[in-house]
């Protein structure tokens, strides 16, 4: 995946789409692409420990 700055392409795309009112996307890939798919996957592990030690402003980003 193909990134500026600090994040892949399709994050600013899927984030432009969310912002113009688009509320559902549907995002095809091959079988042994995963990599689209492990990057919108939730991150519960990370959730969990943003939640414990009081990491809401990074918690609002990574559930967003």
């Amino acid at each position: 995946m193909l990134s500026i700055v600090e994040k892949p392409i399709i994050q600013y795309i899927v984030e432009a789409a969310m912002a113009s009112g688009i509320k559902d996307i549907f995002i095809v890939t091959g079988k042994v692409k995963r990599a689209i798919e492990g990057h919108f996957d939730n991150a519960s592990e990370l959730e969990g420990e943003l939640k414990e030690k009081g990491g809401y402003d990074l918690l609002d980003i990574v559930e967003y």
